[in-house]
């Protein structure tokens, strides 16, 4: 494998077109590549710049074949490259290649409504679901699973869950149910030579962020013939808690056959590369360092500031909140607008400071909600009831999954348990209750209406709304709003747009209105840069929470209370510890001019402040960077403007 180690800012995207367009000129066509990446926008970012490379070097001989090719070529996430890979092979796998994909959201709902009937029917306790969806949910982390002293009862259960589960969804796959076929195909030797044969070349973006089992999808893949080329920093893996584990990347990075670092950015001013590497110089690993090397002529700005003194820590975080809108506020008198910063925190926990803050002092702010909006339950219900408005006949695979959704969802609300035979039919829909029925028959009278009029008459649907909470009401008029905004010819390109901006995280987010200074969470800021980053309340503790059962990396299934539980307790602790280090680099190399950093002294420290103090930029280090500011004298908090 040929892997890029890379640092915030340094391009990745930048390295993969350049490994693209090297294999172009090597006369590899683009039907015998698949690029991937973690999301849909990344990957079509990724052929628009390739478009845009082809286009410009037309003159070339393999430019006309290329520009072809690359609207179909497979430029996806890796998902999609399995599902590409099972669909290619799945004769050999006895399978249909006319599977669907179930959204994370829907198939997790699928497994629980399941898991919630056999514990009712075995006459065992609720509260196991929890255990059951914690199992479904680390699938990814190993093949398959093997109870430690303790948990066999509850393995078993799960398998039997599962079961059911896959009965259920038939013929469509959620993504944990396409890393396990992708694991199945490599056991089968031809069917991963067909995969080879079809996709010589396999280019991975973001490999940081691989859970282990799409780590050995793709060593396989390599060791059966495929040229891979990945890149990533190990500094930015951040998704332990959706199995990402950044020893995948240690494990390539030991093996690689070549090696290449990324250390020149264009993002980062001189003083925040400077402090950058101070940072992971003092606290990662050598092979994971890539000191980088600003191109910017521009000196740029770090501050660290701390409030100290007797008082306690939520008095301490109103004053720190105050004095760092009053220092963004200094910051707009020098230039820089609101909307070109941003106030990154650990934890939503630390937002109502910041807000008060704003308020008080009159600056404006934005603060970007967590969940996507798109994905929000009641816009999906909309979706599948949409989606079965152009039902005609037998269900496909696709429109059984909306069947399922519409069924279990507010709109109709039954056990699908109670329909149970009727979906295991090939055309579940004449044996559904008459009631069902009529439901169904309603949705198909919305596709003679006009697209936003069929919208407008399912979010007014009384039954419908009668089931909602008053928030997922208001978010409905926020989509009635959103879509009349647009111009849809017809159904399909209205379901269309909701099912791409479901799919992408970052233009799914919906920020609350307005413009300013935006707040939101380091997670929510991966892949984004702002002139001017703060990051807030680094005395913060992250809560961990007592999970019910732990998953190993080899399988292994503990109960809590056992001795197995423990031993993989600590190894959690170790890489939650790890990984507050990363999430911490992610939220200062978000900074391209001005870096600013608050926090107050805690007797406590929180980690983030711990790694200042290794740095020798805590409260008590006279270091230039670091401004004291006494709680005692510090003003108070002024009142919220009147609003006129």
């Amino acid at each position: 494998m040929r892997l890029y180690v890379a640092s915030a800012g340094t391009g990745k995207t930048h390295a993969l077109v350049g490994e693209l367009l090297a294999l172009l000129r090597q006369g590899v066509p683009l039907r015998r590549m698949a690029a991937v990446t973690f999301t849909r926008k990344a990957a079509e970012e990724l052929r628009r710049r390739i478009q845009g490379e082809v286009a410009r070097l037309s003159s070339a001989s393999w430019a006309e074949e290329a520009q072809r090719e690359v609207y179909g070529a497979v430029f996806t996430t890796i998902h999609g490259f399995m599902a590409e890979a099972i669909r290619h092979t799945a004769p050999l796998l006895s399978l249909d290649p006319d599977f669907a994909l179930l959204d994370e959201l829907l198939a997790e709902a699928l497994f629980l409504e399941e898991a919630r009937s056999l514990l009712y029917l075995k006459g065992l306790d609720p509260a196991l679901e929890g255990s059951l969806l914690a199992l479904y949910r680390k699938r990814s982390l190993a093949g398959a699973f093997r109870a430690l002293p303790g948990a066999e009862g509850l393995l078993e259960l799960f398998q039997e869950v599962l079961s059911g589960y896959h009965r259920r969804t038939r013929e469509a796959l959620g993504p944990g149910d396409l890393e396990a076929l992708a694991l199945r195909l490599l056991e089968h030797p031809q069917a991963v030579r067909r995969v080879v044969e079809r996709f010589p070349y396999l280019l991975v973006d973001e490999y940081q962020d691989v859970n282990p089992l799409q780590g050995r999808f793709f060593r396989v893949l390599e060791e059966a013939g495929v040229q891979v080329v990945a890149v990533g920093d190990p500094k930015q893996s951040i998704y332990l808690f959706r199995n990402a584990r950044v020893e995948v990347f240690r494990q390539t990075l030991k093996e690689a056959a070549e090696v290449h670092r990324l250390a020149e950015t264009r993002r980062h001013a001189k003083a925040v590369a400077r402090f950058l590497n101070r940072f992971v110089e003092r606290l990662f690993p050598e092979p994971e360092r890539v000191p980088v090397v600003p191109l910017r002529e521009e000196e740029g700005l770090v501050e660290v500031h701390w409030v100290v003194g007797e008082g306690g820590l939520p008095e301490k975080r109103e004053k720190e909140a105050a004095l760092l809108v009053e220092r963004l506020a200094a910051l707009r008198g020098q230039g820089y607008a609101y909307r070109e910063m941003a106030v990154l925190v650990r934890s939503r926990a630390s937002l109502p400071f910041l807000e008060r803050a704003f308020r008080a002092l009159g600056v404006p702010y934005v603060l970007r909600r967590g969940q996507s909006f798109f994905k929000r339950p009641e816009v999906r219900d909309v979706y599948h009831a949409l989606h079965l408005a152009l039902l005609e006949g037998p269900p496909s695979p696709k429109e059984r999954i909306s069947l399922l959704a519409f069924l279990r969802g507010p709109f109709v609300g039954v056990d699908l348990g109670q329909v149970e035979e009727a979906l295991q039919a090939e055309d579940p829909l004449p044996l559904l209750p008459p009631e069902v029925r009529m439901r169904l028959d309603g949705l198909k009278a919305l596709a003679g209406l006009r697209p936003l009029e069929a919208l407008k008459a399912l979010v007014r649907d009384e039954v419908f709304l009668r089931r909602l909470s008053r928030r997922a009401r208001a978010n409905l008029d926020t989509l009635l709003l959103l879509a009349a905004e647009e111009r849809f010819p017809d159904l399909e390109a209205l379901l269309e747009w909701l099912k791409v901006r479901a799919e992408d995280p970052e233009t799914s987010e919906l920020p609350e209105g307005g413009e300013g200074v935006q707040l939101l969470t380091v997670h929510a800021a991966k892949g984004l840069e702002w002139p001017v980053v703060a990051v807030f309340d680094l005395a913060r503790h992250e809560g961990g929470r007592s999970e019910p059962v732990l998953v190993g990396l080899d399988g292994e299934v503990a109960l809590e209370g056992t001795e197995g539980y423990q031993n993989l307790r600590r190894t959690l602790a170790r890489a939650q510890e790890e990984e507050s280090l990363r999430l911490l680099y992610v939220a200062l190399s978000r900074a391209r001019d001005v870096l600013l950093l608050t926090g107050s002294l805690s007797e406590r420290p929180g980690p983030w402040a711990e790694a200042l103090m290794d740095l020798g930029l805590g409260p008590a280090d006279q270091d230039p960077l670091v401004h004291r500011h006494p709680l005692a004298g510090l003003p108070p908090l002024p009142s919220p403007p009147l609003l006129p």
